[in-house]
């Protein structure tokens, strides 16, 4: 009995110092170029990796691999604490590339992340090679908009001011550079507000803050407007809409901020 314990104590401590010395064997790629849709590897077994998502929930990322190089695991973690988020998908699209997939849940979606791919190079050496994913945009919008026209009733529907007068401001973190913001309104209101610098959208956007303040003419009861950002993770939209057929205010009836 001494020995058969003796033995299994060996044997553990054999098992141990293996884990403990393929560890320390394992060479982390990191990602210095931020939250960017392309990383490129100089050294490892992965060229690089491209986000390619067109929703913030479907996550997509190709990876190159360098000759003779494999992939095995892959996974998507919290950049911050290391917190396991979600399973990646590994499909072999050619010689040295794979197309990676993951279902990433909705609380997840604005924290930044790390997928991290563990790999072999063609020597044997393993590696665990970095890509940075941003969490989504994030859109801080205030605004006011208070009657500047003549206020006009309609017997037989809704009464309006002949002009809107709004004053806000935005700031937007996309996280990013390639990155693209937009300010959109629907067909019920011809006057477009150009939120950025007096331009409907700003490319190459990543961080920044904009004040507006116009006057537009108006006819309408209503005004549905939002703002879209998009970076390389996925889309964030601010939609707000203010009641215009009051006669001494108009109020800000719904704000509502969506992550695709």
């Amino acid at each position: 009995m001494i020995t058969r314990n003796l033995m299994l104590s060996v044997s553990a401590l054999s098992a141990l110092l293996l884990t403990s010395a393929a560890q320390a064997q394992l060479v982390t790629v990191w990602d210095y170029d931020g939250y960017n849709r392309e990383t490129i590897h100089a050294t490892g077994p992965v060229a690089s990796l491209q986000t390619d998502s067109v929703a913030g929930h479907q996550l997509r990322v190709y990876l190159r691999r360098q000759p003779g190089a494999s992939c095995e695991l892959v996974n998507v973690y919290a950049e911050e604490g290391g917190r396991y988020i979600a399973p990646v998908r590994i499909t072999a699209l050619a010689a040295n590339i794979d197309f990676l997939e993951a279902d990433i849940p909705s609380e997840a979606l604005t924290e930044h992340r790390v997928l991290e791919a563990f790999c072999t190079d063609n020597a044997g050496a393993q590696f665990r090679v970095q890509h940075k994913i941003p969490a989504l945009p994030k859109i801080e919008w205030t605004a006011e908009l208070t009657p500047a026209g003549e206020f006009v009733r309609q017997p037989r529907g809704y009464d309006y001011h002949t002009a809107v007068a709004y004053q806000g401001q935005l700031k937007v973190n996309n996280y990013s550079t390639e990155a693209h913001c937009e300010s959109d309104f629907n067909t019920s209101w011809s006057h477009p507000l150009y939120l950025f610098n007096g331009h409907a959208g700003k490319s190459n956007l990543q961080e920044d803050v904009f004040v507006t303040r116009t006057t537009l003419e108006n006819n309408k009861p209503a005004l549905t407007h939002s703002v879209i950002c998009t970076n390389p993770a996925g889309k964030t939209r601010m939609v707000k809409v203010w009641e215009l057929h009051h006669e001494n205010a108009m109020p800000l009836v719904y704000s509502e901020t969506f992550h695709y």
